[in-house]
């Protein structure tokens, strides 16, 4: 122990008159310059990253997986969570920081457009009947999709779509504007816009592709009778998608509480840059006590002796 204490103090001796290859002494360095920083708890959405990057297509698409956003949806997430996923986040953190705007924006354009078909008139004409009288496509929309069913399954299939519009019987005969929009805002919430097949194979895809031919065929009678509602439709849409796309990379519990979402992802971009922040440190560090070394090598202090007071060094 007498030997290693000698050692040490000929070392932090030696340490005084060491100078890196900035020029200046070791001795000079602060603490913090040559002290490493204990690992942080790893941020739980996904690696962050070490310099900004592109909030684009191909990044949300690698890193959430599924289907693409299309450009209105993803143009929407670049809106409330900006085009960048700065030093720290990823694609996760910056599609959980959109959260609540995007459900903020969702309440007030339904809002909006509920304050527009309140003063309305009844329709002269329901949903149903303007596709009977060949005026509207919802006949159409169900006939295409019932054709393009695969066919060992086809009958079994087409009695799910049949189902689905039982379920919206009332609502495409009705004439009342305010019950059609609020059912409207109810299929809209029932329907996976993430998950909208061209060619559905299964129950759950044929229901949700016919729930959309629906939610549709219904738009486009507000749309005639109503035509402030159509610029309202356009922001509401792509949020709608994006809120699908949230609840199926990041569930229920986030999308249906935006308020823990926000604190959520603060917390984890701040997890983020912190773990980046002092992997880059660390590495300084490390830098810093090689230099350390040769210099005491240089300055006389043997390997052997150095081993005896690696703590020192981090060792």
């Amino acid at each position: 122990m007498r030997g290693t204490g000698k050692v040490a103090g000929r070392t932090a001796e030696a340490i005084g008159d060491v100078t890196g290859k900035t020029g200046e002494k070791i001795a000079e360095l602060k603490p913090e310059a040559l002290t490493k920083r204990p690992e942080t708890p790893a941020p739980q959405h996904g690696a962050p990253v070490k310099v900004e990057s592109p909030l684009d297509g191909p990044t949300v698409g690698k890193q959430l997986g599924g289907k693409d956003l299309s450009q209105e949806a993803l143009d929407t997430l670049q809106k409330h969570a900006g085009d960048a996923i700065p030093v720290g986040g990823s694609a996760k953190n910056s599609l959980m920081r959109a959260v609540e705007p995007v459900t903020k924006a969702i309440n007030e354009t339904a809002s909006k457009m509920n304050d527009i078909v309140q003063k309305a008139p009844d329709f002269t004409t329901s949903t149903m009947t303007d596709s009977g009288l060949g005026e509207g496509k919802l006949l159409d929309y169900i006939d295409n999709l019932k054709k393009n069913l695969p066919a060992s399954d086809a009958e079994k299939l087409a009695k799910d779509i049949d189902g689905v519009l039982k379920d919206a019987d009332k609502a495409l005969n009705s004439t009342d504007p305010n019950e059609v929009l609020e059912y409207r805002r109810q299929l809209g919430q029932k329907i996976d816009w993430d998950a909208i097949e061209k060619n559905p194979s299964t129950p759950t895809e044929v229901q949700n592709a016919a729930r959309a031919k629906v939610y549709r065929a219904i738009g486009e009678k507000i749309h005639s009778e109503i035509p402030d509602t159509v610029p309202l439709d356009k922001e509401l849409q792509p949020h709608l998608e994006l809120r699908s796309h949230m609840r199926s990379k990041l569930g229920e519990r986030v999308v249906d509480d935006p308020l823990a979402a926000k604190a959520e992802a603060q917390s984890e971009l701040k997890k983020g840059q912190t773990t980046i922040d002092n992997a880059l440190h660390n590495e300084k560090v490390q830098r810093n006590w090689k230099i350390v070394k040769a210099g005491l090598i240089a300055a006389g202090i043997g390997t052997g002796a150095l081993a005896k007071v690696g703590h020192l060094f981090g060792d």
